[in-house]
């Protein structure tokens, strides 16, 4: 279960080692898809049947067209920063400090690392333009794994409901933004997934490793005679 105790880090106790195995796999997918599709200028097969399902349905079109231009928008800079400095915020008010710390800190790691492989990967749509991985889809991947993490702090629930919990919001923020993405004709589908499992690799190692840190400062306060 997770516990009243676990609530103050980033990542809870019980959820890191399935955290760190969907993380392990996503990492594989990632680099399994950016080899695969390294220097490519048009989609895959598996592009082309996604495709398919998600694209603006033609008598739908004038309706949800703009729809995904606002859903694609959340996380362009600007909003993706308000988004950042909101959630960072209500961490910290409700005292979750390290949670405050990774709303940002996961976010950018995740966008650095997306933006090191784009050239690496030189895979590029509409004439030229890098798109493996997905910036957009790993920017609200990160953003609602935060949370879910904050919410799950609130809650007290079974690993295996946590796991899912997490991993099910990420799945489904990427899902959105992927759906956004593909039916606007500014991304692959397989560019979405991309960025959908380096936000699920990255962010939490990026938690994990802000709760080292922090666990070892107390650590050494502890230690500290008193003066």
């Amino acid at each position: 279960m997770t516990s009243g105790a676990d609530r103050g880090t980033a990542l809870p106790r019980e959820i890191r080692a399935p955290l760190a195995i969907s993380g392990l796999l996503g990492a594989i997918v990632a680099v399994t898809l950016a080899i695969l599709f390294a220097g490519q200028d048009t989609g895959s097969r598996l592009d082309a049947w996604l495709t398919a399902a998600l694209e603006l349905p033609p008598g739908r079109a004038p309706t949800l067209y703009p729809l995904s231009l606002i859903v694609q928008g959340l996380a362009d800079p600007i909003p993706a920063a308000v988004l950042m400095l909101l959630l960072a915020a209500t961490c910290w008010r409700l005292g979750r400090r390290r949670l405050a710390l990774l709303a940002v800190a996961g976010p950018a790691a995740a966008d650095t690392v997306v933006m090191v492989m784009k050239p690496l990967v030189g895979r590029t749509i509409h004439g030229g333009s890098l798109s493996y991985p997905s910036t957009h889809a790993a920017q609200i991947t990160a953003y609602v794994l935060v949370i879910a993490l904050l919410v799950l702090s609130q809650l007290s629930l079974s690993t295996g409901a946590a796991t899912a919990v997490v991993l099910g919001a990420a799945a489904a923020g990427a899902l959105v933004m992927g759906w956004a993405q593909v039916a606007g004709s500014v991304h692959y589908a397989t560019d979405t997934l991309g960025g959908f499992c380096v936000a699920v690799a990255v962010v939490p190692l990026v938690g994990w490793g802000i709760d080292l840190a922090a666990d070892r400062i107390a650590v050494g306060r502890q230690a500290q005679p008193a003066s």
